[in-house]
């Protein structure tokens, strides 16, 4: 495990704030002044809501941690630059074909753990959701480190926390299933450009 330096603590705020800024302002401005497609099959809608998967979606969030602690600087930077491209690249895609989710949103249906979705319903509108960023960013952090580790145990871990976070945006109604596989091959073209298969031990 390494001890981050200052430069990578300013690299993790500015790329977090980059990214936000650019993921939500294009929700805000698709879900108000867009015209959204459907891009999903009716069958979907019946794919049932397991609240307890919000765990798992916002798990994603924490999926940086890896990566921030046991490489370098310069896989950070290289991280950075690829998750910034995704950034824009996804956005581009947001603009040019916007697409809405087809699932409703109550909370009286929620059982447990409201305020994380009041919360992630509250900042987040219902559009912008081809190619998944959510899945995009995670795979970014995760994927690097399945393709590094020598540990049989590691991959495994990291792989399955990937797949759920996968299903998780399906299970929390928050996304389509289309969005998956699109999330998955944002990544992979941002870590293709950045090299990103290739980190430092």
């Amino acid at each position: 495990m390494l001890r981050p330096g200052l430069k990578s603590y300013g690299l993790l705020l500015v790329t977090a704030a980059v990214y936000s800024t650019i993921y939500l302002g294009i929700n805000w401005y698709s879900f108000t002044y867009q015209t959204q497609n459907k891009l999903f099959w009716d069958w979907e809608l019946s794919i049932p809501f397991i609240d307890w998967f919000i765990l798992f979606y916002f798990s994603a969030y924490l999926s940086f941690i890896p990566v921030f602690v046991s490489l370098k600087f310069e896989d950070h930077l290289k991280i950075s630059k690829a998750l910034i491209f995704s950034g824009f690249f996804g956005g581009a895609i947001f603009l040019i074909y916007p697409t809405a989710c087809g699932f409703e949103r109550n909370l009286l249906e929620v059982e447990n753990f409201k305020l994380l979705y009041s919360f992630l319903w509250g900042q987040d509108n219902p559009v912008t959701l081809m190619p998944s960023f959510h899945v995009g960013m995670s795979a970014l952090f995760l994927i690097p480190l399945i393709n590094r580790s020598t540990s049989v145990v590691q991959k495994v871990f990291y792989l399955c926390w990937l797949m759920l976070i996968c299903l998780s945006i399906v299970f929390v109604h928050q996304h389509h299933i289309i969005d998956i596989p699109t999330g998955l091959a944002l990544a992979m073209i941002s870590l293709s450009i950045f090299d990103r298969g290739r980190v430092n031990e």
